[in-house]
């Protein structure tokens, strides 16, 4: 590249790890660096010395050189569009072996083979398992009773065991049969009757308290309006011209006299 006539060499900018020359460790560098320690950049020696044998091994690729070197590969990091591609591409091909597997119609037959040997080793499994969980009841032949269920006390004769399970003899039957004839004769209890509700009683009186009390309420009713007559009187004198007669109502009012009289 030519600026001014002079010849330029210029690189493309490839993003790199970042590494530490004191503490020789990869991700930040050696302006930011908080270890007090100092390590040897190529082989990691904590104390070192002026005349100590370096073997370098890169961090990064594992090689015979300083981490991160001008020579080693591995110090750029692969862009995202670079990625990208690739995982782009990995896709591609899983679904092209996809399709070629559909396609294929032997390697369909054999999954379908292995499908079904597993349902029916899934099923023998089953049936195992359900007819081993069971046992068998040993056989009864004719005229054997079945054993006996409950507990025999002591004193009990061989007959009075044999029947306790069933009633055998034909006597016993016929009590059975009896029994619940006997018990339908007998009447059902008579239900309980529901308590009575008690009715009010109404007093005799209420008519006349109700009068009582209307009578009371209308003679209220003509004093109130006697009352607001007398005041209508007392604004209406008030309120006349006459001078004699504003004079007399006040002397009145002094001495008590009510303005009627």
């Amino acid at each position: 590249m030519y600026c001014y006539g002079e010849p330029l060499k210029y690189m493309l900018y490839k993003k790199r790890y970042e590494v530490c020359y004191l503490c020789g460790q990869l991700g930040h560098r050696s302006d930011v660096c908080i270890s007090d320690h100092v390590h040897c950049r190529g082989c990691g020696m904590t104390a070192l010395l002026e005349d100590h044998a370096c073997e370098p091994k890169c961090k990064l690729c594992g090689k015979g050189h300083l981490t991160a070197d001008r020579k080693c590969k591995e110090a750029f990091r692969t862009p995202y569009t670079i990625k990208k591609r690739q995982w782009e591409a990995w896709r591609r091909m899983e679904g092209e072996e996809r399709k070629a597997k559909d396609a294929d119609p032997q390697t369909c037959r054999i999954e379908e083979i292995k499908e079904r040997s597993r349902s029916r080793s899934k099923n023998q499994r089953g049936s195992r398992g359900g007819a081993g969980s069971f046992t068998r009841l040993p056989e009864r032949q004719e005229g054997e009773l079945p054993p006996m269920t409950g507990p025999v006390n002591e004193g009990t004769s061989g007959s009075a065991v044999l029947n306790s399970g069933r009633p055998t003899s034909p006597n016993l039957k016929i009590k059975n049969i009896e029994r619940p004839e006997e018990q339908s004769t007998t009447p059902p209890p008579a239900k309980k009757r529901a308590k009575e509700v008690e009715k009010p009683v109404i007093d005799e009186n209420v008519e006349t308290v109700i009068d009582m009390k209307i009578a009371q309420l209308e003679a209220n009713i003509e004093a109130k309006s006697t009352q607001d007559d007398e005041w209508q009187s007392w604004e209406a004198l008030l309120c006349s011209p006459d001078p004699n007669v504003s004079q007399a109502l006040a002397a009145a009012a002094s001495q008590g006299i009510p303005a009627d009289s």
